[in-house]
């Protein structure tokens, strides 16, 4: 059973989430930039017999607190989650990030080596398609604010991933939404955009500095039909790694865990075993 959490680090509360078995080495779950820690419900239990699976929601998002200022950066969610770690005396974890969840774990790993012991990069890497951030940008400045119901919410959300699986798109949106004034709102500080801006040259830079600096056991992990991890990218994050396999899910696009749930799932614990 999923227990509830909160705890302080880094001047702010996050919330998790904790499936428990806590004989068990952690496996902490690193969402996306507009995530929930409810969105790896899925995994969690795919992989509680072999872990103890636990979901922060960073700053800004969920239920976890948002900054008074608006803004966020990655060093600080990167510090967040080393802290997180640290506090609840997990470490070494295994680690699995999504999107934004993947450039922090990747930060973590090559920055704090000894709190992570496996990492999972889920569709992210150092170079992204100019395509698919354009997407992402466009997505986060048109999405609608509010919402009359969940089935015009999973409406909208289909529109934008005719790949996904029904069941876990509606699971997601589910979660991704709470009550507002005038109908349903994200859990999200709209703040949390200006992350996108940090996305340029300099950035990738960096981000191959820290990538080429791991030498954990690594997977990456990328969608097939992705816009923004190019199957280049991606093999030339293989070939530039120190101990990384790569495989790619099909029939799957940026929001792998969403479009093709069962494949990444057995993926994921394939390699934890």
């Amino acid at each position: 059973m999923v227990v509830e959490k909160f705890v302080e680090v880094n001047g702010t509360t996050l919330r998790y989430l904790d499936w428990g078995a806590d004989e068990r080495r952690t496996f902490v779950m690193l969402h996306g930039i507009h995530g929930h820690a409810r969105e790896w419900d899925r995994l969690a239990e795919a992989v509680r017999l072999i872990r103890r699976p636990l979901a922060p929601e960073m700053r800004g998002h969920g239920d976890s607190a948002r900054n008074p200022s608006g803004e966020y950066s990655v060093l600080e969610y990167v510090t967040d989650v080393g802290e997180f770690i640290a506090s609840l005396g997990l470490g070494p974890v295994d680690l699995i990030g999504h999107s934004l969840g993947g450039i922090i774990g990747i930060a973590l790993a090559a920055m704090n080596p000894d709190a992570v012991q496996r990492l999972i990069v889920v569709d992210i890497g150092p170079d992204l398609a100019e395509e698919g951030i354009n997407a992402i940008r466009e997505s986060a400045g048109s999405r609608p604010l509010t919402f009359h119901d969940l089935d015009a919410a999973y409406k909208w959300a289909l529109e934008g991933d005719s790949l996904a699986d029904e069941t876990e798109m509606r699971h997601r949106i589910q979660h991704s939404l709470k009550p507002g004034s005038n109908g349903l709102e994200w859990r999200y500080d709209p703040g949390v955009d200006t992350i996108l801006d940090s996305a340029g040259a300099d950035g990738s830079a960096t981000l191959w500095g820290l990538w080429s600096s791991i030498s954990q056991p690594t997977l990456i992990i990328r969608g097939d039909q992705s816009d923004l991890l190019t199957a280049d990218a991606a093999q030339q994050m293989a070939s530039r790694a120190q101990n990384a396999t790569l495989i790619e899910v099909p029939k799957s696009g940026h929001l792998v865990p969403v479009d093709n749930p069962q494949f990444f799932c057995e993926t994921v614990r394939e390699f934890l075993v």
